[in-house]
């Protein structure tokens, strides 16, 4: 369903993600004392309008990290096939990974050249969005477990709660519950 909590784990990776793509990942000043702030496609000067570098692996990082906010929004409309919800989490997990590589590569290739330089919050997104997708897998787990269950006689699924526990089909055949037995042995006496 759609107001599960794994639909709020994949919306707050979806986010996570789309802020990947506009703000910086880290700040630098180069040796004759200019700023240069590093974003997800490339490196950038704010005193002028051209690119530092904007090479193929910064490409390829933005290019998954757009990938991996489409799966994240398939993946929330996608509620009633639980199975593919899981498949998509799965990639988009394996693409994380690979944009969080990536993304090391980057930064570290972007760190040689300066003479200071630090990373903004915007570095840590990609691992954020890992873990909620991480999160949201076992949403989506715990969902298919409960579906796959049946349920008994009054509507109830197999769950434990304390000492008591509601069971499936032939529930109140193997449990002999005391204060149940006791009113309906005084029904079948006439009500004494």
């Amino acid at each position: 369903m759609i107001q599960r909590i794994q639909t709020v784990y994949l919306f707050l990776s979806a986010l996570f993600t789309a802020l990947l793509l506009f703000l910086p990942l880290a700040v630098g000043v180069t040796v004759s004392g200019g700023p240069v702030r590093s974003t997800l496609w490339g490196w950038t000067d704010p005193a002028s309008a051209d690119s530092l570098s904007s090479g193929a692996v910064h490409w390829i990082a933005g290019g998954l990290s757009v990938l991996v906010l489409a799966l994240a929004l398939i993946t929330i409309f996608g509620f009633r096939n639980r199975p593919l919800q899981k498949k998509l989490c799965i990639v988009q997990v394996v693409l994380l990974l690979v944009v969080c590589g990536l993304l090391g590569w980057c930064l570290g290739s972007f760190a040689a050249p300066l003479s200071a330089w630090s990373l903004s919050a915007a570095s840590v997104f990609p691992v954020v969005s890992l873990i909620l997708t991480l999160l949201a897998m076992r949403g989506i787990s715990k969902d298919e477990r409960l579906a796959s269950r049946e349920p008994g006689p009054f509507g109830f699924v197999c769950v434990a709660w304390g000492p008591v526990r509601l069971c499936g089909s032939d529930c109140l055949e193997k449990m002999r519950w005391p204060m149940v037995d006791s009113v309906l042995g005084q029904l079948a006496q006439g009500g004494k």
